[in-house]
């Protein structure tokens, strides 16, 4: 009897669903099996035990790192590890995007990587490294260089809630590398220890594109938290703290305070953010800086104005909003710089929804809030510019422009300075003008300016008070949210980085 096709469908059907049943639960489990634990610990440890349990663990990071395969994790055990591994496709495997392979302390332990060799991290893509101190470590470098040139290139390694600290090399240099992440990370206390010379905590330079750095806090650092140089593609700057403690304390690499004894370098700290390059795209928002200072007399910097964020050189494409800045010499400076090839080289710079609270006095120097020279296509745009106390303060300071738009702000307490014989082109109006000292420049005057007694605004959270001239009376200007990521409403955008709350 021969049987209908329907019925011959329905088993082929029920073949291919019980087949599928049973692949893939094997394919899950086989992927599962592939992703296993390993243990090193630099005390007890043992490289001939198996490493795959707590209390057979191995005894070297190099060792233990060589059986890494995708998806694998290391749990680094207590102790001081004195050799960090070269991590070269040669020996060493690279993750995948499903399954990084992930180096991390083990928990409720505290590992130090104590190398002070240079740590190569040259070739390999998708490594995590989690919860580790490199203390009085060596520089951790990403990518293969020569003669200041990319032989190799890394790709997808994120650094996470690590510490770097009390030494006298730089925490990370990102030299040749993509898609590099640095995050929830502390460095503290990296300086070089040598008159004159700078060290940063990190470094983009040579040639570098997709790097997020971003909730890190960055304390006490020699130079510069951040110093962008070479190549730079797109880079986001995001929600860091960077602060030098005030009054300042010399620290050795033991992290121990010696300034009873003797004050070494005389201070600390060069730029929380130095940019030099680009092509960017390049994102600095809501980062937090406080306490930088000029440099004096044998510190270990090249030197220093005490400027908390300087754009200058061949630095283009950059947007600078939602920050804050308080107790800094200066807070910002966009100059032409040393590496600039044009008389007003083009910044396309944006500095919006930041609030540029008190600067800091320092012996005879007048702080400023902002400083423009030399440059061209700047908009400045619903920022905050406010000096709760003190006179003699520059909020304001201008030389040598073309192409600036200031837009929306708020300038209270301080002077403005402008170099009238060279400013060119400013656009300036609907910004707010209280207890400035002097006259203000015609050049920044605009027929919907405010001239106020006080700004009206909370100088806590900056907010305009209930009934504020600053509702509603600026300008459009493309931006959509605030300070604080609140949207702009009303019938215009409100002057200054936050808006009224409704």
């Amino acid at each position: 009897m021969k049987l209908p096709n329907l019925f011959w469908g329905f088993l082929a059907m029920l073949n291919c669903v019980l087949s599928a049943m049973i692949v893939v639960p094997l394919l899950v489990f086989s992927s599962m099996a592939l992703s296993k634990d390993y243990y090193v610990h630099a005390d007890i440890g043992d490289n001939a035990s198996s490493g795959r349990s707590s209390n057979a663990a191995f005894a070297d990071l190099e060792y233990a790192m060589m059986k890494l395969d995708p998806g694998d994790t290391l749990f680094v055990r207590a102790g001081v590890y004195k050799k960090f591994p070269l991590l070269s496709s040669e020996k060493y495997q690279s993750g995948t995007s499903t399954n990084p392979i992930r180096v991390r302390s083990y928990a409720g332990e505290l590992p130090v990587i104590s190398d002070n060799s240079d740590l190569r991290i040259a070739d390999v893509s998708w490594w995590v490294f989690e919860k580790l101190t490199f203390q009085s470590a060596g520089t951790v470098k990403l990518g293969g260089t020569e003669s200041g040139k990319c032989l190799t290139y890394v790709s997808n390694i994120a650094f996470r809630k690590n510490r770097f600290q009390h030494s006298s090399n730089a925490g990370i240099k990102i030299q040749c590398g993509r898609r590099i992440a640095i995050e929830d990370n502390f460095f503290d206390n990296l300086r070089s220890r040598k008159i004159g010379r700078d060290l940063h905590a990190i470094t983009a330079e040579i040639s570098t594109d997709e790097i997020l750095i971003s909730g890190n806090l960055f304390r006490d650092i020699g130079a510069d938290g951040i110093q962008l140089a070479g190549t730079v593609g797109k880079t986001s700057i995001v929600s860091n703290v960077f602060e030098v403690q005030r009054p300042y304390y010399y620290r050795d690499e033991n992290g121990e305070d010696h300034s009873i004894t003797h004050h070494n370098f005389g201070n600390v700290g060069e730029n929380a953010i130095d940019i030099k390059s680009g092509p960017g795209p390049i994102l600095i928002e809501k980062n937090k800086c406080f306490g930088f200072r000029p440099s004096v007399a044998g510190q270990d910097v090249s030197g220093s104005n005490g400027v908390a964020i300087v754009i200058h050189n061949n630095a283009s494409n950059i947007t600078l909003r939602r920050n804050y800045f308080e107790d800094n010499v200066d807070h910002l400076r966009i100059l032409k710089g040393a590496g600039s090839s044009s008389e007003h080289p083009r910044r396309s710079v944006r500095v919006n929804n930041n609030i540029f609270a008190d600067t800091a006095y320092y012996g005879e120097r007048k702080p400023s809030s902002l400083y423009l020279e030399g440059i061209s296509d700047v908009r400045i745009y619903n920022n905050t510019f406010y000096n709760r106390e003190g006179s003699g303060k520059r909020i304001l300071r201008l030389r040598n422009l073309s192409d600036i738009e200031i837009s929306n702000n708020i300038f209270h307490n301080g002077e403005v300075e402008v170099q009238k014989s060279h400013v060119l082109e400013i656009l300036a109006d609907h910004n707010a003008w209280s207890d400035i000292a002097g006259s203000i420049n015609e050049s920044l005057k605009g027929s919907n300016d405010l001239n106020v007694f006080t700004p009206q605004i909370d100088e806590t959270s900056w907010t305009p008070l209930l009934g504020s001239s600053l509702i509603d009376a600026g300008k459009p200007v493309g931006l959509d949210d605030d300070f604080y990521g609140n949207a702009i409403n009303g019938s215009g955008p409100d002057i200054g980085a936050v808006e009224y709350g409704r």
